[in-house]
């Protein structure tokens, strides 16, 4: 879930960070933003572009401190 609105805010042109802790998911994660954003009609290729430099995946929390508004996607366990 955290990549689908990460897809969505880094589209629209926002610098978006995103902080994982394991590799492997950051990887599965910007996978999966590049894909979404490629399949957008609505952006140019130099939109695309401008959107993926301005994406950040990371695992320090200290990247977040200057951010004027953070979202927390958390997967839940409601069985």
């Amino acid at each position: 879930m955290g990549s689908g609105i990460a897809s969505v805010l880094a589209g629209a042109g926002l610098t978006t960070k995103v902080l994982e802790p394991a590799a492997p998911v950051r990887e599965r994660a910007l996978q999966h933003i590049r894909e979404s954003l490629a399949k957008k009609r609505s952006l140019s290729s130099a939109e695309r572009e401008t959107a993926l430099n301005g994406l950040k995946l990371t695992d320090d929390r200290n990247t977040l401190l200057d951010s004027d508004f953070v979202i927390e996607a958390i997967v839940e366990d409601l069985a």
